[in-house]
Order: structure tokens, then sequence, then C-alpha cells
């Protein structure tokens, strides 16, 4: 969190009334985020491989739901949250995002437990996209590959990526480069991470181009060519039971927005680093809000085009039969977005460029979700709530390679069990939208009573602003509020989403209770070597 408004040294904030409550005067954390890395990070964030599940998993679970309106109806509605917690950064700019507001707002236990929380399910996604790049990256892409060039060789290692050893060797390496990169200074990082995501961007442009000049018989032609049957696909999963997308059906498609909202509610990495972004103030409310429209406009024209081209019949009856396990479906790799526009090509190089920058796409979600766990980590600590050591910050780079080493740890113990143990542990990352929720709660209602628990803070920032007489953020946060209850309800009374598993609650419940007693602990703790942690809490952090 750098004084500075180039971001090339520490910051060195004078010493504040609560001086000596923190680990240090100044963070030592610089301001290297520029507007461009910030929609970077947040649009990676969004993760357009996540969203285009909407194309798959919404006609499927949801029958008659419509993928191009799933994703316009949920891009809207987030709007208010990505407002709510850019309004917050705007406030209060610094590294630890809700852990900051929620703590200077309502009560530290409340904004620790809150923070925790949210970055323990955090950690499982960094997890789980790892293990997803053997399954659903390279396999794919060798067996695409190896349908188009009539390679058994490529065939045979689209099978062979898919034992336990490759998969957790793939996502092993994968996360340990993801932390050496996120080890470097922030500016150098994020050059190269700028470079990734631009990668990750041409699959994109590939996809659009693909959907827009093949039509529905082309795709039809292609599905044959690749050991299957476009017409007898849906003919066997509607009499395995599945009901059918042909029409639509404006209840499901409603019901189906929380797929959407695991991607689009998520346009916030920027608050969770907003100690290390160029100009918080000004341009933390313009960065996410085009990051969330940037994003919302990609995946909608995509869905668009893929109910046109593949139909949302077809889509539907693969992703069912795929999912079941089905020998009915005799396509070559499973049912997926990035799989589909493939067979669209029928030129190696395309499909390798378009599989690659798939995979890339899902590898540039690792360091921005990596950053929000680590700065979270940085500001417990910073505050003294877990140890001095873990925010930390090396002389040259800048970086917190404790919190650094911390994150890597964890998540490479959550991809062993996910892996190995596999089964009902991998129902838990649908149900990481419920309990993320639980912290989006806290959020708001801190937003809601912030403008009058704190009003010289927040009249003197830059968006103390009022709505018909009330202060803008309140709104804002009540919206919201509204918003996450929408979805909350919607992921818990929805069996077809699978957020609601008996393992999932399980584990909501064990996170949760950990989060509300480590605080207390550390208040004790701290108490008996003469530290009162509460006093901390009534100013921000130092630069």
């Amino acid at each position: 969190m750098s004084a500075t408004s180039a971001g090339s040294s520490p910051a060195t904030a004078p010493v504040q009334a609560g001086a000596g409550l923190y680990t240090r005067q100044a963070s030592g954390l610089v301001r290297d985020i520029s507007p461009g890395a910030g929609i970077a990070l947040n649009v990676s964030f969004i993760s357009i491989p996540l969203a285009v599940l909407i194309a798959t998993q919404a006609p499927s679970a949801f029958p008659g739901a419509s993928p191009f309106w799933v994703t316009v109806f949920a891009g809207v509605l987030c709007i208010f949250p990505t407002l709510l917690y850019a309004t917050f950064t705007a406030v209060m700019p610094r590294a630890g995002g809700d852990y900051v507001f929620v703590s200077r707002t309502l009560h530290p236990w409340a904004g620790f437990a809150a923070n925790f929380n949210i970055t323990a399910w955090y950690l499982l996604v960094i997890a789980y996209f790892g293990y997803l790049l053997a399954p659903f990256g390279v396999s794919t892409a060798f067996a695409t590959i190896g349908a188009t060039a009539h390679s058994a060789t490529f065939t045979r290692w689209a099978t062979d990526v898919l034992t336990k050893g490759w998969e957790f060797g793939i996502g092993a390496v994968v996360l340990i480069l993801v932390a050496a990169l996120m080890s470097l200074s922030l500016r150098r990082a994020l050059t190269v991470y700028k470079w990734l995501f631009a990668v990750s961007l041409v699959g994109v442009a590939i996809a659009f181009v693909l959907l827009l000049f093949n039509d529905r018989s082309d795709f039809s032609h292609a599905v044959t060519t690749y050991g299957g049957s476009y017409t007898g696909i849906i003919a066997a999963a509607h009499k395995a039971g599945f009901s059918g997308s042909a029409h639509f059906d404006l209840g499901n498609t409603i019901l189906a927005m929380p797929l959407a909202f695991a991607s689009f509610g998520y346009a916030i990495v920027t608050a969770y680093a907003g100690g290390e972004i160029r100009s918080p103030k000004t341009s933390a409310r313009r960065v996410m809000l085009m990051s969330l429209g940037i994003s919302v406009v990609m995946v909608a024209i995509l869905m668009g085009l893929s109910s046109r081209t593949f139909g949302n019949d077809f889509l539907g009856s693969a992703t069912f039969l795929s999912n079941s396990g089905s020998k009915a479906y005799t396509l070559p790799a499973a049912s997926s977005f990035f799989f589909f526009v493939s067979m669209l090509t029928s030129s190696t190089v395309v499909i390798v460029l378009l599989n690659l920058s798939f995979i890339v796409a899902i590898v540039v979600a690792l360091p921005a979700t990596f950053l929000i766990a680590t700065r979270s980590l940085f500001a417990w600590s910073f505050d003294r709530v877990i140890p001095d050591k873990v925010s930390e910050v090396n002389e040259r780079t800048r970086s917190p390679l404790v919190a650094n080493m911390i994150v890597l740890a964890v998540t490479l113990i959550y991809l062993a069990v996910i892996v190995f143990a596999g089964g009902g542990f991998l129902t838990l990352l649908y149900t990481a939208g419920i309990a993320e929720i639980l912290t989006f709660f806290v959020v708001a209602i801190a937003g809601i009573v912030f403008p009058y628990r704190r009003r010289q803070m927040y009249e003197a920032s830059s968006v103390g602003k009022k709505i018909m007489g009330l202060p803008g953020l309140s709104v804002i946060a009540t919206v919201s509020l509204a918003v996450y209850i929408l979805f909350f309800v919607s992921l818990c009374t929805t069996d077809a989403l699978g957020a609601n598993s008996s393992d999932g609650i399980r584990a909501t419940y064990i996170i949760a209770i950990i989060a509300v007693l480590i605080y207390p602990v550390s208040k004790v703790l701290n108490r008996r070597r003469g530290v009162d942690l509460g006093l901390a809490y009534q100013e921000l952090p130092p630069e």
C-alpha cells in the first residue's frame, strides 16, 4: 500500500495515531497496478472458461434456459455488487479488501471471520482450476488434435493425461510456477501476466470467427466427422430422460443465473489489492465496472452465437449424456464449449491455437486468485491477528513471500485431495457459491451502515454522494444485498446445481466455525503480550 502514484518505491507514510499497533509504519507494498492491469486481473478472475460453462450447463441442468439471456440478466444484476466493492475500495484502498471494509465498519471479529471464510474457499478454487488443466485443457486439446489429424498418438495422450499422476503433476507444476511469478516484483509479474492474458483472448477471437461463419448444418456435419450423430445425441438424451431445451423457458433461465453469477459476481480482484492500485480513489470503480462490462459483452456474444450454431437442445443433450457417462455420447472429449468450437475447423494449427489459448485462460485465473488470498493473509498479519512474519515483504521485490508460500502449500494440499480423494470432494466447488455469498452478505450490511458509522470518512471521500437524499453507498449496498439473497436462495434450493449437497453444507459450517474462532483466540494471545487488537481497527492501516 504505497503512497506513491507511480508505484516504483515502497510507501513512507508518516507515523499515525495507531502506530505500533501494526507490524510496522508502512506496508512495503507498492502501487504498480495500472488500470489496464486491473482490468486484466478482474476479467481473468471472472474467468471466461468458467463463464462459458453457461453454454453447456444451463441448457442441461435447466431445460429451456437461454445461455444468452442467462448471461445478460446476471450481468446486469452484478453491476450493483461490483459497485459495492468498487465504492468501498475508493474509500478504503488497502490490502485485504472486505477484511478492511468490514473490520473498520462493523467489528474486527466480523471482518476477520467474513474474510477468512471467503479466502478459504478461494484457495479451493485455485486448486480446482489447477486440477481442471488436465481433463478440460490438455486432454481436450489432445483429443481434438487427434481426431482432426487422425493421430493415434494424440488420441492416446488424451487418455494418458487423465490418470491421477498426470492430473496432480500438471496442476502442481502450474501452481508452483504461479507462486514463483507472484514472488517477483509486482511490476514484473504484471508484465508477464498481461502477455498471458492477451494469449488467453486469442481463443475468444477464434471462437467468435468460427461461430460467426459456421451454421447449424456445418456443426452437424462436424459431429458426424468426430464419430457422433447430431440428431442421434439429442434423441438418446431425450430417451434417457432429458426433457430438452429446444424451447425457451423464462423460469429456468432465471433459475440458471447462479451459473453466470459464479463468474460475473467476481470482478473484484483489485478490491483486495487496493493498496497497490494507482489512483484508487478515481480509478477503482471505472476499472471494476469496465471489467464486468467487457466480460459480459464477450460472453453474451459467444452464448448467442453458440445457441445459433450448436443449438441449445444439442448443448443440453450432449452435456446430459456426457455428465452421466452414457455410451450414447460417442464424441472423443467431454461436452464443453471450446471442444465444440474446435470441431468447426479442420485446421490443426487453428485447433492448437484455440486449445492453447483455452489452457492459458484457465492458468491466468490463478495469479488473480492468488493475489486475493495473499493480500488477505498479509492484511491479517499486518493487523497482528496472525504472526507478524506473514506480512513481511521482500526488500527487493516488495512481494509478501511468506504469504505466497502459505497459499502455495495450502493449494497443493487441496489439489492432492481433489485428485486422489475425488468423489464428493469435487462437489464442494459448487458449494463455494453459497459459502462465499455469506461473506458478501456481511459486506453488504457493512456498506449500508458505513456512511452512518464512519460518516466523516465517507463524506470526505470522492464517492460520498447521495441518491434521493440517501448515502449512495447505502443504496448500492441495499440493492446488492437483495441480489445476493436472490442468488443465495437459488443456490440453496435448486438441486440441479449441486451447491446444496450435504458434504458441501458440512464444509461450509466447518469453515465458518473456524473463521469465527480464530479472532478471539488471537485477541487473547495478543493481550498477553500487551497488544490490544481492538485499537488498531479504529483507523485505516498505514499505507
